[in-house]
């Protein structure tokens, strides 16, 4: 028998509502009066614990988190890569900004020194450098919003420079070369930050998916948290109610064993008695002398005691058949009630919780009914002192 104030064992964690599976065996070991016989043991089964899905389900998280940070450092590193690309391109706008300054050394030579025979042939070209200028530029301004503000600074220093292409009417012949190569890399820069703006926008993407998952992690952690953590606080009011069903069960058991330890002596003294009985009556048939006035019948069956003892003996017989019978009927009453008794217990147990946020509440609207009804009686004994007062003076006039 299992005491309520011990601790829990691993083998007496049940399930509730299942009174069948008991954590000990019951033995008539209390029976005072006979002889002791053991009575049919009961086992129990053991459920194992339901934790191990709850783990699974963190680990799955956990392994999804390791993922996604995997993937944060790759982007990491694309970033780097992009980075050194920047950095190549800066060198490229200072290569440029070498070619922009021979421009103007150029533009300050002596207007006789040119050749306007063939300004005709690059004329359309110049013109069209403004207009490519002008949407390269728009280009890195928005390369630059989403990249560093070092590019920035780097752009709105060559800005300028490249500004004065406009203005630069040069020789043909001279400037060809250069022209054609400034036009070039302008060109290459503009498949550069064409390809690094796309780069760019898919980075920010997976960047915006990342952190979509991340916050719906997260969420999904703060309830697992929150629903670990009460469990943790259900679990010993659970095992409290546990020990206390396995209590009451086992004295109920211990009860109907104790029954069910006599009844068996009782009807083991009565089929010995019923074996050994004939053989009794044998002996004493050839003991006893046969009188002659006695009846035959009586001469067959034995004396008088005799048959007034057999007749008792198979009334109490009877009666002990009865009882058996009567207790086998309450223990199995018991088991049926058993789910019965947990259920009222549960809903005690809530009604008492319902109670215990009900009185604070209460309480407190108490406490402005208290002071109303003072301050009532404050005002009837004014009253009843005004009036007394007026008694006074009228009895005195």
């Amino acid at each position: 028998m299992s005491d309520p104030s011990s601790p829990l064992s691993g083998n007496d964690v049940f399930m509730p509502g299942v009174p069948t599976y008991l954590s000990e065996t019951v033995a008539s070991t209390t029976a005072s009066d006979g002889p002791f016989v053991d009575t049919s043991k009961v086992k129990m089964h053991c459920p194992q614990k339901l934790d191990l899905a709850e783990n699974a389900k963190v680990a799955e998280l956990f392994r999804m988190l390791d993922e996604k940070d995997d993937k944060i450092n790759k982007q990491c590193q694309l970033i780097t890569k992009m980075e050194n690309q920047l950095a190549r391109t800066q060198e490229n706008y200072a290569r440029v900004n070498c070619e922009s300054d021979k421009l103007q050394t150029l533009r300050k030579r002596p207007r006789c020194a040119y050749r306007w025979d063939n300004f005709s042939d690059i004329y359309p070209t110049i013109v069209g450098l403004p207009i490519r200028f002008v949407s390269m530029t728009t280009l890195s301004d928005n390369v630059i919003s989403n990249s560093n503000s070092v590019l920035l600074d780097g752009i709105q220093e060559i800005h300028p420079h490249l500004i004065l292409f406009k203005f630069t009417k040069l020789d043909a012949d001279v400037r060809r070369s250069e022209v054609t190569d400034v036009l070039q890399a302008m060109e290459e820069l503009a498949v550069t930050y064409d390809e690094k703006n796309a780069k760019f926008k898919e980075f920010a993407k997976d960047l915006e998916e990342m952190t979509t998952e991340m916050a719906k992690l997260k969420k999904r952690l703060e309830l697992h948290e929150t629903s670990e953590e009460e469990l943790k606080t259900n679990t010993p009011k659970l095992h409290e109610k546990l020990r206390d069903l396995i209590y009451g069960l086992n004295l109920e058991l211990a009860e109907v064993g104790r029954h069910l330890s006599k009844v068996f002596l009782y009807i083991v003294n009565l089929f010995d008695l019923l074996l050994n009985y004939p053989i009794c009556l044998k002996n004493t048939a050839k003991e006893t002398p046969i009188l002659a006035g006695e009846p035959t019948e009586s001469q067959s069956v034995g004396t008088v005691l005799q048959r007034e003892r057999i007749a008792f003996l198979q009334n109490s017989l009877d009666n002990l058949i009865k009882v058996h019978k009567q207790l086998l009927r309450d223990n199995a009453d018991l088991y049926y009630d058993i789910p019965k008794v947990e259920k009222r217990v549960e809903a005690s147990m809530e009604r008492r919780k319902d109670l215990k946020i009900v009185l604070p509440e209460s309480k407190e609207q108490m406490i402005p009914d208290k002071r109303i009804y003072h301050q009532e009686l404050e005002r009837i004994e004014e009253v009843n002192w005004t009036l007394g007062n007026v008694q006074l003076r009228t009895h005195i006039s």
